[in-house]
């Protein structure tokens, strides 16, 4: 910009001074600010980088979007989600890939049985947790992923710039190994799986992938196995020891139990009870949930097997897809493609919103609204000569110098003829009828007399059956 403003002789200034690029002086000082400048952004990146580091060192930092299968409860601890269908799809990709052997097996599995996976979206700016069908890389992502061993880990992936056509590019490098990632903290949340298990499994595939021809690799692999089945073993050994070592309760604990059983409501509703106690109540008291779907009237039957044998049941709606949860409803729809061919967005908005109507998302129907549903559904814009020879009641009454409420009566009386598409859309009156012998002979009488008798009213041209 400096080199420009010289070729143009054009001065620069900032807050304290103007500058003249030609000028040796003014030159100097700003280059001077210039490489401050970069310094002081420099060093405000790498602080901000170090103060990222240093939270990721300490399992603090988390990305806009967590791992399907973990959420953060109101404490900011890593916990597993709460939904026990999200725990058991997550658990079972991990037993499925362990008996079949590969993730392609795995998916082939999942789209046999029409088993959904939880998959993170982004939908509106922010990440939700959807259903849908696994896809090959999702597999691999969360089979290879030691986030479900309990560990948290950060810079997994490294940058690196490669060059395309002379030109560089940022792309991301391949995952590091374990000992070579900048943060990596076993034993830091809740796992699927243990890391021991995560582990064999890696080596019996390093195993059983070698060529057997090739015994040196194949001694070294099996030897390599061997020792993660062992730690693998001492593990479990460990883990039903510790089960072994566990309390039996007291009575004072069975009594505090029991008038935990009597007071649950009030302590359930506690301010004071963090979320993270509800978690662990939940889990102790129920035994699992047994979920059913009534395809005929799309609902969710759902079984609560309590640990005590007791059983709950109850119905849910079944959950809609954004697409049917949003759907414009049949009635408006109908309302709209009635009215569009004669009358504009707004005017079909206001009888929308007349009649108390909402969009699909709950939202009061606009022009905007009114003219995308018109588009999505191929209705055209509206046509200027569709109301052709055709008058409203505010402009009948206009014309026969009456009022509305008198042309109104003539409508409910069947004596002139009128049709409207919906509660409050405009009256159409057909000029045809309105200036009928009939219709116009009613009016007359109502101009000479001040009255309109609808009902035993004698007419001009009328003979009378009695004298």
């Amino acid at each position: 910009m400096i080199e420009l403003c010289r070729i143009y002789d054009t001065l620069l200034g900032d807050a304290e001074h103007i500058y003249n690029p030609n000028l040796m002086d003014d030159q100097l000082i700003l280059g001077i600010k210039g490489t401050l400048s970069v310094v002081e952004l420099g060093v405000l990146k790498l602080r901000m980088q170090q103060g990222k580091e240093a939270k990721a060192k300490r399992g603090e930092l988390y990305g806009s979007m967590i791992t399907p299968g973990y959420q953060l409860d109101t404490e900011g601890n890593l916990v597993k989600d709460p939904n026990r269908r999200v725990q058991e799809i997550i658990e079972l990709i991990f037993k499925m890939f362990g008996k079949l052997g590969s993730a392609r097996k795995t998916h082939r599995w999942f789209h046999d049985n029409q088993v959904e996976v939880p998959v993170n979206k982004a939908v509106a700016g922010h990440f939700q947790l959807i259903w849908k069908y696994p896809s090959l890389c999702y597999l691999r992502d969360v089979i290879n992923n030691p986030f479900y061993a309990g560990v948290y880990y950060y810079g997994r992936r490294a940058n690196e710039i490669v060059m395309r056509d002379g030109m560089p590019h940022r792309r991301q490098a391949n995952y590091l190994d374990p000992d070579k990632i900048k943060v990596f903290i076993r034993d830091h949340h809740a796992g699927y799986i243990s890391w021991q298990t995560y582990e064999a499994q890696r080596a019996f595939e390093q195993y059983d992938r070698v060529d057997p021809a090739n015994r040196l690799v194949a001694e070294t692999l099996e030897k390599r196995w061997n020792e993660k089945l062992k730690a693998l073993e001492y593990t479990r050994s460990e883990l039903a020891h510790e089960q072994a070592q566990a309390k039996s309760i007291t009575d004072q604990d069975k009594d505090n139990i029991l008038a935990l059983g009597k007071n649950f409501s009030p302590v359930w509703r506690d301010k004071a009870c963090p979320m993270s106690l509800k978690k662990r109540l939940v889990r102790l008291l129920i035994n699992e949930i047994v979920v059913d779907i009534d395809e005929q009237h799309q609902q969710l039957h759902f079984i609560i097997r309590w640990q005590g044998g007791c059983h709950s049941e109850f119905m849910l709606e079944r959950p809609r897809s954004a697409a049917q949860a949003h759907k414009t409803d049949k009635a408006d729809l109908e309302i709209i493609q009635a009215m569009a061919p004669k009358y504009d967005d707004m005017a079909i908005a206001r009888v929308l919103a007349s009649l108390g109507r909402t969009t699909g998302k709950g939202r009061k129907w606009s022009r905007r609204s009114v003219a995308y549903i018109r588009r999505r559904y191929g209705l055209g814009p509206c046509d200027p000569q569709a109301l052709a020879g055709t008058t409203t009641l505010v402009q009948a009454a206009k014309q026969c110098g009456i009022s509305d409420g008198s042309i109104k009566r003539l409508i409910d009386a069947k004596i002139l003829s009128a049709t409207q598409v919906a509660p409050y859309a405009p009256i159409e009156i057909k000029q045809e009828d309105l200036d009928s012998e009939i219709v116009q002979q009613h009016i007359q009488t109502l101009k000479r007399t001040g009255k309109l008798s609808i009902e035993g009213t004698i007419m001009d041209n009328q003979k009378s059956l009695f004298e």
